[in-house]
């Protein structure tokens, strides 16, 4: 019972969230506190007509492995540290 509830918790959790990532080519996948340093770094490196967002992990358990790869697959580069 347990398995069943928690599994149909997690399909509606919003497990990412995208930051200015319509017409990215680059994002940069992070999770926790890092992303709120990124997003001032992404709205500069927009002012200067890069095309780049982010894509942030809200959960790691369990790790959303398909919605990560499928959100990821539709930019030209990710980058993650």
């Amino acid at each position: 019972m347990k398995s069943s509830r928690r599994s149909s918790a997690a399909s509606t959790i919003r497990v990412l969230e995208e930051f200015m990532t319509d017409d990215a080519d680059v994002v940069f996948f992070l999770q926790g506190a890092h992303a709120v340093t990124a997003r001032f770094a992404i709205q500069h490196m927009r002012e200067r007509g890069l095309k780049v967002g982010l894509v942030r992990l809200r959960t790691i358990r369990p790790y959303p492995t398909e919605r990560v790869r499928e959100s990821l697959s539709k930019f030209q580069s990710c980058r993650s540290d």
